[in-house]
This record gives structure tokens, sequence and C-alpha cells, in this order.
């Protein structure tokens, strides 16, 4: 097998797992890595012409095998691919963008947060981007780069309402994330506040769940914050790809419970229960759903 080979079998999709192909990656890392780049910032240079392309996947190949590498050199691309209009994050990737661009964000940044940050505070950023950005600091906080006082701080400053369309649901987003890591006094005076205001939609997270949260208390939610890391972060990369169901060696799998991302029309499922959705802006998310214990 050749590295061209390999490549080109990454870009068509054809309901195949490229198995073969990822195995020679990992083996070729130093060799393949220029490669995966090349492949993202083709995008980011012209996004258009990749989404009218049929069935190309290189890009997804590229992302994830770049995250699994923890390729630092990739982070601030990745991050500049998903500030590009919403349009086209949604036909290149999809839910991608926001059930594992997360992790991947997470391990590209090589121990900083500040490139994060800065996508987190983009206001011309695509919401989902911007919320999955956050989401990637509670991987952060259980891989012990930075602690959760230290997040909760920074969330508390994204409720000015100056943030994005007030029709937006991303305040609820970031109330989600703040209620997973245990509120302190100041930050729940804080949210309190943003429920008044009507910047948090009590369709993604309600005020009970804050009470719940406090309730258990902080070394509980911590705990649980590192067992969602362990479950969206394998040490196998097959384990983080080939079962996604639009890949035909899972077509007998009939366990797998909750919906995950969709690239185009292939339908993909995860084994665990599916993060939270992030609404564009303009949209509010219609129903409330259950965050993950």
């Amino acid at each position: 097998m050749e590295l061209l080979e390999v490549l080109a079998a990454f870009e068509k999709f054809d309901g195949k797992y490229k198995r073969d192909q990822v195995d020679y990656a990992l083996e070729h890392q130093k060799e393949i890595t220029p490669n995966l780049i090349k492949t993202l910032k083709n995008i980011l240079d012209n996004p258009f012409e990749y989404v009218i392309k049929k069935d190309y996947y290189a890009q997804i190949y590229a992302l994830i095998l770049l995250g699994y590498f923890k390729e630092t050199s990739a982070h601030q691309l990745i991050i500049d691919l998903f500030s590009i209009p919403d349009e086209f994050i949604s036909e290149l990737f999809s839910d991608i963008a926001t059930e594992n661009l997360p992790i991947v964000l997470f391990q590209t940044c090589g121990g900083s947060l500040e490139n994060i940050k800065t996508l987190i505070l983009n206001n011309n950023a695509p919401d989902k981007s911007r919320v999955s950005a956050i989401d990637s600091m509670l991987y952060a906080i259980a891989d012990e780069v930075i602690s959760r006082e230290e997040v909760l701080a920074f969330l508390s400053t994204l409720f000015t309402g100056e943030e994005t369309d007030p029709s937006s649901g991303f305040w609820g987003f970031v109330a989600s994330d703040i209620c997973d890591l245990c509120p302190d006094e100041q930050t729940l005076e804080i949210i309190k506040k943003a429920y008044a205001d009507g910047l948090i939609y009590s369709g993604i997270v309600g005020f009970e769940e804050f009470e719940e949260s406090m309730e258990i208390g902080v070394d509980t939610c911590l705990d649980r914050n590192r067992q969602n890391m362990k479950q969206a972060i394998p040490e196998d990369i097959h384990d983080a790809m080939s079962w996604w169901a639009c890949f035909e060696e899972n077509e007998q799998k009939k366990d797998q419970l909750f919906s995950a991302p969709t690239i185009g029309k292939s339908s993909i499922k995860r084994k665990k229960k599916s993060k939270k959705k992030v609404k564009t802006k303009n949209l509010r998310p219609k129903k409330k759903k259950k965050k993950r214990k």
C-alpha cells in the first residue's frame, strides 16, 4: 500500500470503513501528517469546491487522525476551518462539528487553551463551533490541564447578551457545561440573572438541574466529567470510527441506541448517548434534551 493510494481511498465514501488505510496512517504518521493537514487547508481555502464534490470524505479521516495524533501544528488550522460560515461546516462535517470537534480541539491544543478561548469569543464563528470549543474545556479539566475554577471564571463572562444573536441557544449550552461542573455561588448568581434576562432557554438546561448538580457536589460532577472523557476518547482510533452506522461492517449491529454524527445522507450512530446538539444562530431548540448522568 502506498501513500497516494491511501489518500485517494480516504477521499471517496463508499460505505466501507478504511481500516487498512487507517492502519497505514498509524504506521506512517510522520509521512502522512502533512498530507492530512493539506487536506484541511485546501478546504479552508475553497470550501465551496469541496461541498459540491460528491461523497467526498477525506476531511473526516483527516480531522479524526490529526486529533488522534495530537498534532499541535494542525490546531489553529482546525480552529480557522470551523470558523467559516456554518453552511459550509454543516455540509462538510455535519454533526462531526458537535460530536467530535471538542475532542479534536482538546487533543491538538498541546496543553494550551488560548486559541480555544479565542474561538469561543469569536462572535463571527458559528455558535456550534464555539460551543464545541467550550465542551473541549471540560476535557481539559478532566485531564487536569486547567482547573474547574478557571473554566467557571471564564465561562461566567459569556452572559453579557452581546455574545451572539438574541435568539440563539448559545447561552443555554454554556450554562449546561457550567451545570456539569457544579457552579460555585458566584457563578450561580450569574446564571440566575441570565435566566431572568431571557438568555438561557430552559429547554436546554433547566434551573432544577443546577440545583441537582449542587446537591450532588463538585467531586461527583468532576468524576462524571472524567467518565464522559473516557467514553468520548477511546484509546483505539478504530473504536472511535469503525462503529459508525454508515460503514458496512456494522450493518448487523442493532444494539446502538443513540444518534450521532451524520455526513451527508449517511447516518452514524453512537454506542453511547449523544451529546447535546447546538442550534445555529436565530434558532431556538424546540425540545429539552436529557443530559448524560
